[in-house]
């Protein structure tokens, strides 16, 4: 292993929580061997710069608060980074439905929407907006129709 390529990896790691996936690429960026790469992985994980686990929660927990997502577009995301789905599936476990309901209460309040009062070309807006956001549609109907 390199030792120059070994301290911008672990200052990449340092400066906010990865995955594997994105270390991975940026391994690929540097021009990293692909035999290597499993060694620097190890490295990583063995040196706690690099945990999965603590990744999916900090994700999860972030997409929630900072961008109001929902869980269908957060396990997405999730998805895409190669994230396992038991994994994914053991963090979620922590949020009910309720609770996502209630983030959708928050986030028309937010936006000063008074479901009572909205048309119903408002309420298909909005339905789609939340529907972008990643939120169940029957969550959504149930909330709005």
């Amino acid at each position: 292993m390199d030792p120059k390529i070994l301290e911008k990896i672990t200052k990449y790691c340092v400066i906010q929580e990865r995955c594997k996936y994105e270390v991975i690429n940026k391994l690929k960026v540097y021009k990293v061997n692909i035999d290597d790469i499993d060694k620097y992985i190890i490295y990583l994980e063995q040196n706690n710069f690099l945990n999965e686990d603590r990744y999916t929660e900090l994700f999860i927990r972030s997409k929630i608060n900072q961008n109001q997502w929902g869980p269908i577009k957060i396990k997405f995301a999730l998805y895409q980074k190669n994230i396992p789905a038991p994994l994914i599936n053991k963090h979620f476990a922590n949020y009910d439905e309720n609770f996502f309901k209630q983030k959708i209460y928050d986030y028309l309040k937010k936006h000063q929407i008074v479901i009572e009062k909205l048309s119903y070309q408002e309420k298909i807006y909005w339905a789609r907006h939340l529907l972008q956001k990643g939120y169940d549609s029957d969550m959504i109907s149930e909330i709005l129709f």
